[in-house]
This record gives C-alpha cells, structure tokens and sequence, in this order.
C-alpha cells in the first residue's frame, strides 16, 4: 500500500491532494491543474480548467491497473469532444480517440507514447 506521503514525494508544490482509491491520489500542483496519481506516477495531469489538454503517462508500467486508471479519469472533461480509451492490441499499448456521437468526425489511434499530451478538443497529440 502505497501512502500519501509516498506518492506524492518528490512532486514540487503540491496544493492539495486526496486519497480516491487504492494506491491513487488526486491532487493538484504547479505543473497539474488537476492530476491523478498511481504509487508514484502522475498517470493523469490535466493542463487546463476545461479538462480538455491532459497528459498520460504509465511510468514504464503496463498493467491493467494503471491502464484502468488512465481510462477511468482522463475522461472528466465536457462529453462533447474526444474521449480518451487507452487499449492494448498484439501486446502494445494505444490511444483511441473517440470522436463525439454524430460530430461528423472518425476516430483516431495514436501510439501510446508514456508523458504524451492529447488536445480533447481537435484530436491531436503532441509530446
């Protein structure tokens, strides 16, 4: 079991912070309007109020745990732009863009990159 203090180490700035499940912490930061954190990894970091520019990463763990997480709260944003699915096909890790029902729009696959940004709003992701 990981605790508070253990998770949140190293992080500079924290503003506040909250246990939300086992082992996950959200809290907010200098660097995270709003971020979720697994043992010690923000696997979550939202970069704007809107919740529409997030950053996921897995600290080099692929486990089911941490792709449950990812998926679970990096959806909190406004419905009416892309959801974010993180999956795993033929042993590698990918993001599904979801488009938004009857936007008009496809859907998008990316490469799984671990500390990648992705716009919510225009489908697009950046390092």
């Amino acid at each position: 079991m990981t605790t508070k203090q253990e998770s949140l180490s190293g992080m500079s700035n924290v503003y506040w912070s909250r246990k939300i499940g086992n082992n996950t912490f959200r809290f907010s930061s200098a660097s995270c309007i709003e971020g979720i954190r697994l043992h010690q990894t923000t696997v979550v970091c939202f970069l704007d109020h809107k919740k529409t520019k997030v950053q996921i990463d897995n600290g080099g763990w692929e486990t089911s745990t941490t792709k449950n997480r990812i998926n679970r709260y990096a959806n909190e944003g406004n419905h009416n732009f892309y959801q974010l699915l993180l999956q795993q096909k033929n042993y590698e890790w990918i993001v599904t863009l979801v488009a938004p029902v009857n936007s008009g729009k496809d859907d998008i696959v990316l490469n799984f990159i671990p500390g990648m940004s992705i716009d919510l709003v225009h489908g697009i992701s950046t390092l």
